[in-house]
């Protein structure tokens, strides 16, 4: 093969493989992103389905901080700053 061919073929490499990581963390990403929802959306319906239960609406409130909202502002980013904890 040529040197010219070869280069080629190498650039065309590295772009798959630059193309390929990506896809590999925006699959990852969206299985972080499904966990979270999924752990948010359980800890709501068991808070919803038995609210006398010790520590459901705690859950709720760490599902809620995992998803980046601060529970004193209801902001995502935070507005206030941590000014009121």
């Amino acid at each position: 093969m040529s040197q010219a061919l070869e280069r080629v073929i190498a650039e065309q490499q590295q772009q798959i493989d630059v193309l390929e990581a990506r896809e590999k963390y925006s699959i990852e990403a969206w299985a972080r992103e499904n966990e979270r929802r999924e752990s948010l959306i359980s800890a709501l319906f068991m808070f919803l389905n038995h609210p006398d239960v010790p520590g459901t609406q705690d859950k709720v409130v760490e599902a809620i901080r995992a998803w980046g909202y601060c529970t004193i502002c209801e902001c995502s980013p935070c507005e206030c700053e941590g000014q009121y904890d």
